[in-house]
């Protein structure tokens, strides 16, 4: 304990990030940091410190927030001289290994490989498997009672799963077919559960060693460790009957096996892992982003009436909402936007580590090694970033924004990440999030229900949104 609060002096007073402010506690140890991120309002939080310090803040001994464009551009976009690809991964924040395979080391080779799999062709072939489930989605709430409100958030939750499993390992577990009375399936859980686990576990990782070390730490993280690793051999079997099936239809892993070579090919190991990746990461998300789309738009009445509009009148029958067509219509995706600005999908920081040698970022020389990271939550709800940033607002999206948006900076507004690492579903996002509002809306009167007005005010946070309840009425039209 007494090495602690040494640590904790030496870090305030002679660490060399000590002339970056912060809360002082946050400049002592990383304990505070921990309690808010623990706490699910760690993002909130971060916002907070921006406000009340500026452009970069530090937000733990080694580690700084930046909240601006200029940031995005420092530490995520190519560069010159031999650092290209900008800062390398914080690997203290993020997995380094799967059963013992590697997973962000060798990033450029598996990223050549895998963006195959998520390009505008291959989105082309996926959209009839993609469709189908939308579709799935739209029966399944026809049948539902009209006398009550519906809690649209284990639909999508669960339409997004049986997307992604599909796409990844191609077959279902029927999540969407087996939501009963606003239940989700016991496998939308499990996923949801490891992510905030995972939370834990990357927490432990910074802890001081006098509690790191703790018995009662360490036996909650062994069973975490059990149960990660019980449904990754859940995934690996799954993955392994995916990739013995060959190439025969339009999914992640055709694409991942059409670009594999002996030489620098993706191994069976990794394309397991990939398929396990690609099923975490893009369930979940999609899942918030529409759920963002549908709350902004309900709450206010003349935007869900424009969009509503503009959806009933760009086609004639549903079977002609192609994702080409979809594409098309500007107000849905200035929605979409600006959904995914004012309700980050995924609201933490993922930091990067500075080189060796140091780098300047936002004009100011930080010395190596050390976590630098942009937090897209705080960058998106900053008034100096959005006029308005705290409102909802598609009009600043459009091609002719309003000139109250004029000077929105909206390079710092990077949902996708940016730079040579950023995500790579951008496409197959966006296409999927725009498919099922516009089916919802040309099958459905939707209205807000009361209880869910404050739907989006102060949700925990666990590297995502928990998601309460969003309760709707839906009342179906005389569409064909």
């Amino acid at each position: 304990i007494l090495f602690f609060i040494g640590k904790c002096v030496y870090n305030f007073f002679f660490h060399p990030l000590a002339s970056y402010p912060g809360p002082w506690l946050s400049r002592a140890t990383r304990l505070h940091y921990i309690y808010h991120q623990l706490a699910g309002d760690l993002p909130y939080k971060t916002l907070d410190w921006h406000n009340t310090y500026g452009e970069v803040v530090r937000v733990a001994p080694d580690e700084l927030s930046y909240n601006s464009s200029r940031a995005y551009h420092d530490v995520h976009v190519w560069r010159d001289n031999d650092l290209r690809s900008g800062l390398e991964k914080d690997k203290t924040w993020y997995s380094q290994s799967i059963n013992s395979v590697p997973v962000i080391v060798d990033h450029g080779r598996l990223r050549g490989i895998m963006v195959h799999a998520f390009s505008d062709r291959a989105l082309a072939r996926q959209e009839p498997l993609i469709t189908s489930y939308v579709g799935l989605l739209i029966r399944r709430l026809r049948k539902l009672p009209i006398d009550q409100p519906i809690d649209m958030v284990p639909w999508f939750t669960s339409t997004a799963m049986d997307v992604i499993l599909d796409l990844s390992f191609g077959k279902s577990v029927g999540c969407l077919e087996n939501t009963v009375n606003g239940e989700l399936h016991p496998w939308v859980r499990l996923t949801s559960g490891h992510v905030k686990q995972g939370l834990y576990v990357q927490a432990w990782r910074r802890l001081p060693a006098f509690i790191s070390r703790n018995a009662l730490v360490n036996l909650v993280l062994a069973r975490i460790g059990r149960v990660w690793m019980e449904q990754f051999q859940v995934t690996r079997r799954m993955a392994g009957e995916r990739i013995a099936a060959g190439t025969g239809r339009e999914d992640f892993v055709t694409h991942l096996l059409r670009e594999n070579s002996e030489k620098d090919g993706m191994t069976i190991p990794e394309l397991e892992i990939a398929s396990s990746i690609f099923m975490t990461a893009g369930s979940d998300t999609n899942a918030t982003l529409i759920c963002g789309c549908l709350f902004y738009a309900l709450r206010d009445p003349m935007i869900w009436s424009r969009l509503a509009n503009e959806i009933r009148g760009s086609v004639t029958q549903e079977s002609e909402m192609t994702f080409t067509r979809l594409q098309k219509l500007p107000f849905l995706n200035a929605v979409i936007e600006e959904a995914l600005r004012i309700y980050v999908v995924v609201p933490t920081t993922f930091p990067r580590r500075t080189p060796a040698r140091g780098a300047t970022i936002c004009g100011r020389f930080v010395p190596g090694d050390y976590a630098v990271g942009v937090n897209g939550y705080a960058a998106a709800l900053s008034e100096k970033n959005f006029a308005r940033a705290s409102e909802f607002h598609p009009e600043r999206w459009l091609a002719e924004p309003d000139p109250r948006f004029e000077r929105d900076d909206k390079k710092a507004h990077q949902p996708f990440s940016t730079g040579p690492r950023n995500c790579l579903g951008k496409s197959m996002a966006l296409a999927f999030a725009r498919s099922v509002i516009a089916r919802l809306v040309w099958n459905f009167d939707v209205q807000l229900a009361p209880d869910s007005r404050d739907w989006a005010a102060n949700q925990d946070v666990y590297v995502m949104f928990v998601k309460p309840p969003l309760m709707c009425w839906l009342k179906q039209r005389n569409s064909t």
